[in-house]
């Protein structure tokens, strides 16, 4: 009987105990890593998914368009402080047509991205006339802080 010795374990593992369809690994009680760890951005019941582009509220898949994932991304990463319109029309478009981009187009997006988080988009607010943020709508940020200025 050929032995081998597990790397977790400080025992030895035989042949028969992997039996057809496992690992060394598996029998030794170490599941082998098929994927690396997720990158993930968590806010309450919102779980963003950096690796799969994917978000989700308390479980339930939100299918989202890839600019509402940016925006969202962007929103969450800013921890609570104020974005400005210009700032989200950067990330959204990812720097392309921004200067002639109407404020309009970017609250158009915004508006569907709330409705698409339900119970959860009451918590992207308009800071101001020019700034949002990502946070609970008892606490907004003072009006005038801009992506963490003062």
């Amino acid at each position: 009987m050929h032995r081998v010795q597990s790397p977790h374990a400080q025992t030895s593992i035989p042949d028969e105990a992997c039996g057809p369809g496992r690992t060394r690994a598996s029998a030794s009680g170490v599941s082998p890593r098929l994927h690396p760890p997720a990158h993930v951005l968590r806010s309450g019941p919102i779980r963003v998914d950096l690796d799969r582009k994917t978000v989700s509220v308390s479980g339930r898949r939100v299918p989202l368009n890839g600019m509402e994932f940016r925006l969202i991304k962007a929103l969450i990463e800013a921890h609570g402080r104020t974005l400005s319109c210009h700032d989200l029309i950067l990330v959204a478009w990812q720097g392309r047509r921004s200067a002639d981009l109407p404020t309009r187009l970017l609250e158009l997006h915004l508006r569907r991205l709330k409705a698409k988080l339900r119970t959860e988009g009451h918590r992207i607010s308009a800071a101001d006339t020019v700034d949002y943020y990502f946070g609970e709508a008892t606490n907004p940020p003072r009006l005038g802080v801009v992506a963490g200025r003062r």
